[in-house]
């Protein structure tokens, strides 16, 4: 999938999306300072993706899907937890479903949490994350408990943050997929 704004800039694409959040009163968590980024990337010996810092130090750092359940922030503990091999290396580039004992040969169960960044999950085992080093970085995967791959179960497709974050904020805006109730009971009003 390509930019899904290709003629957009990024400044450009994150004032739009301000603009279509706060139109349909999505809760997002206050924006990270650049300071607390940098200390992010320095303690994870890192450097996330442009588009995905943008959102977090100018929209919010959490909240409102996608993922389902919501949006980690970078300081939650469950991004600490997930993410504990961040600055390794990520060797994927291809789908794989290890369920049924199939071999990649990219890499080794124990390597498909290296170098990604935990963003939330749709539940039952349906996590999202940031590719943040190697060639795929500043991919969006899916990653569940027997398979990874670029682009969501359903369709193998390369995308970034932001396209991944307007796709939901598209799909949302015209009914086609809403919030968890609990975050119906939390919403702002319009």
């Amino acid at each position: 999938m390509e930019d899904l704004c290709p003629s957009l800039s990024l400044e450009e694409r994150i004032e739009r999306l301000q603009i279509h959040i706060a139109a349909v009163g999505l809760n997002l968590g206050t924006p990270l300072t650049e300071l607390e980024v940098l200390e992010f990337e320095r303690a994870n010996d890192v450097q996330i993706p442009e588009d995905y810092r943008a959102f977090i130090t100018c929209i919010g750092c959490d909240g409102d899907g996608p993922p389902y359940y919501g949006l980690e922030s970078i300081k939650s503990k469950a991004v600490r937890e997930y993410t504990a091999h961040m600055d390794r290396v990520f060797p994927f580039s291809r789908p794989w479903l290890w369920e049924d004992g199939e071999k990649s040969d990219e890499g080794t169960y124990e390597q498909v949490k290296d170098g990604i960044l935990y963003l939330g999950t749709d539940g039952c085992s349906m996590d999202w994350v940031l590719v943040v080093t190697g060639p795929q970085r500043g991919q969006i995967w899916q990653h569940c408990d027997v398979a990874i791959n670029p682009g969501d179960s359903q369709n193998v497709f390369t995308w970034s943050f932001l396209d991944w974050y307007e796709d939901w904020l598209e799909k949302f805006m015209m009914g086609e997929v809403d919030l968890p109730f609990f975050q119906l009971r939390n919403r702002r009003p319009l």
